[in-house]
């Protein structure tokens, strides 16, 4: 091969060869390497590969047990072509363990395992990662625990990973500049606190998010999305509105102090559906004047805004109900921009409605049913109040879930209460998260966040 040779994608993957090839450790700067698990991988320069390299199988007969794939991985990583990629795939049946060490790889920016089904658990050094972004483990069958995930992490995909338990919360929050996405559909075997932890974890990345952003200009949507099997009940205790059907209306108090909403839904299982630009989910906003004037705020389009990396790839074939839960900054920016312009005229008092109805359809334009959907005020951060304005306080949590005179509006009702407990909102009463994790941030933990 000459050595000017222009190549950008070398795939070796499906090859019976069982050592990298001499005439090839010439080449430089190629974008995509595909070759099989083997240690003659140590002797790849380090400019050998700018992007990506693929790890497969041998296609050798009798090469490569399980124990023994494991420990080719543990000898090749630390090199030097490793060292400087940004994304690392493993299509291998026979690795049975991702081994500690990939924590060497600083410059990793996305990691991607699939069809490894000996895989029951991703290492815990994974959240030393510094650039880590992305992780994609869908249809690894026997993938049991995921540890914590490192601060820096934006995308997580475990798709179908239908025997996954223990999902451990990293406790941080996505940069404000970019999308948060997390798909867990048909995780079905989630036990009850890793469950918690991701309500909690989503909602928690969702209000850090919303009090950041009201600081800076919005010039793109920047959004969080989480997508997993629905337990009955259990996200109701997180919203302050819910419905059993495709609509919820609530009604704004006389003195409204609020950055937003966060939404959900739920839909029951899907025979085939893909994540692209011709399957649409969200809501519509309307926004009902005390005179019967109906005001459309605004509409929202989750695909829209799905990464590149997952558009027209995820088939979604639900096999229970499953929850799609969001925030999306630019609307809730459009919402509290009307209502802002409403309390100028009613000198700084409002009592209208918001309705907020959803859909979903497929892209065959196949409308899916919504039996579950709701909303949940996102309230200022202390540090917020202050911000907007010294010396005079504002009402926080609790008394933003409070109506006047007393009365508290729940579910889109208002009742009378006495009991102190009913004042508190859904986020004071979320479960404790696995392994002893704090069910809420004190405000220690959220100035290290910042």
């Amino acid at each position: 091969m000459p050595a000017d040779h222009c190549i950008t994608v070398l795939d070796l993957g499906n090859s019976t060869l069982n050592k990298v090839p001499s005439s090839i450790l010439h080449l430089q700067n190629l974008k995509c390497f595909l070759f099989p698990i083997c240690e003659s991988l140590r002797d790849l320069p380090a400019n050998f590969v700018t992007d990506s390299i693929w790890l497969t199988d041998s296609m050798k007969p009798g090469v490569h047990d399980a124990l023994i794939t494991c420990l080719t991985l543990r000898t090749i990583l630390p090199s030097p072509v490793f060292r400087n990629i940004s994304h690392l795939i493993i299509t291998c049946s026979k690795l049975s363990q991702l081994p500690d060490n990939i924590r060497l790889l600083s410059s990793l920016k996305s990691l991607t395992i699939r069809g490894c089904n000996l895989i029951i658990s991703l290492p815990e050094s994974i959240k030393y990662l510094p650039r880590l972004v992305l992780i994609d483990v869908r249809r690894n069958q026997m993938l049991h625990y995921v540890p914590a995930l490192p601060q820096c992490i934006r995308f997580f995909y475990a798709c179908d990973c239908v025997s996954l338990k223990t999902l451990l919360s990293s406790k941080t929050v996505p940069s404000i500049k970019n999308p948060c996405f997390f798909l867990l559909h048909n995780c079905i075997n989630l036990d009850q606190d890793a469950y918690d932890a991701v309500l909690k974890d989503v909602i928690t990345r969702i209000e850090y998010r919303a009090n950041s952003l009201s600081a800076v200009t919005l010039e793109n949507k920047n959004d969080v999305c989480y997508f997993l099997p629905a337990t009955r009940g259990k996200v109701r205790e997180c919203f302050h509105y819910s419905s059993t059907q495709a609509s919820v209306t609530v009604k704004l108090p006389p003195i409204f102090k609020c950055l937003g909403f966060v939404f959900y839904f739920i839909v029951p299982p899907v025979q085939s559906c893909f994540l692209n630009l011709q399957a649409s989910f969200g809501c519509e906003c309307f926004l009902e004047k005390s005179s019967g004037e109906m005001i459309e705020v605004t509409s929202f389009f989750v695909d829209k805004d799905l990464p590149k990396s997952c558009r027209g790839s995820f088939e979604i074939k639900l096999i229970s109900d499953h929850l799609l839960l969001w925030y999306d900054a630019q609307c809730c920016k459009g919402i509290m921009k009307t209502i802002k312009e409403i309390k100028a005229v009613n000198d700084g008092s409002t009592t209208d409605y918001l309705t907020f109805k959803f859909f979903a359809h497929t892209e065959d334009n196949e409308e899916l049913v919504i039996k579950e959907c709701g909303v949940r005020w996102i309230y200022p951060s202390e540090d917020q109040i202050v911000e907007e304005g010294r010396g005079s306080k504002c009402k926080r949590g609790r008394d933003i879930y409070e109506l006047h005179n007393g009365n508290i509006v729940r579910n889109g009702d208002t009742s009378e209460s006495n009991d102190p407990d009913e004042m508190i909102p859904p986020s004071k009463k979320l479960k404790q998260c696995v392994f002893g994790t704090p069910s809420n941030l004190d405000r220690k933990e959220v100035e290290d966040l910042r």
